[in-house]
Parts: C-alpha cells; structure tokens; sequence
C-alpha cells in the first residue's frame, strides 16, 4: 500500500495562542516562517484538529526550551561543506541509517573518539 500523503498542516502560533489548519505545506511554511510554534502534518482535518486541542502551556514551554537550546548549539558550531568519494559516502550513509545520526553527529563522535580522548 502506498504510504499516504499529508494533506493538513495544523499549525499552533504560540505567542499568539493561535491555531491555523491550512492544506498547503508552502502556506504553511509562510505562517511559521518568524513565529514560535508547534505543527504538523495528519492525513485529516480531524486529527489535526485533535492534535491542536491536545497542546498544553507545557508543550509550549518545552519546545521554547528546545528551539533556545538548539540556537545556542548551532551559534557554537562552524559549517563545513565537504565533498566524499562515492564509496566512502555509501559507507557514511549505511552508519547513518544503522546508528539513526546525521552525517555530522557520526563525524563528530569519530573526531571526539579518534582524535580527542585523552590516551
């Protein structure tokens, strides 16, 4: 069976305490884009509906927490953009689907563990 597509966007504007159910990912995207908020994709009106009405001022908080968190985690990390022989990105990828990381969590345990521990 084919996997069903999200068809409803349920969208919680937090400051606002606003809750928006649009059927458009780029309309969606619009309204998210400079707010703190919570969303989702469901397969129905109803069950995003639902999944709005479930929100609580703890999830709210919590995903504040994360978001500030995640900003301070990203302002201390330098990017890089690196380019991989086909074979050794295969590898990199089989790791990231058996370890469940990204790229750059793997690469990061790799440094840490190889070249940064104490001997």
């Amino acid at each position: 069976m084919a996997k069903s597509r999200k068809k409803f966007y349920a969208i919680h504007l937090i400051k606002e305490k606003k809750d928006i159910i649009v059927e458009d990912w780029t309309e969606a995207q619009k309204i998210m884009k400079g707010n703190k908020n919570l969303f989702h994709g469901f397969a129905t009106k109803e069950e995003a509906k639902s999944w709005l009405d479930g929100i609580t001022p703890q999830d709210e908080a919590k995903h504040i927490a994360n978001v500030d968190r995640a900003k301070k985690e990203i302002a201390n990390c330098k990017k890089y953009s690196i380019q991989l022989p086909l074979d050794v990105a295969e590898v990199l990828d089989g790791l990231c689907s058996k370890w469940n990381k990204n790229a750059s969590a793997i690469l990061e345990d790799l440094i840490r563990t190889e070249y940064m521990s104490e001997e």
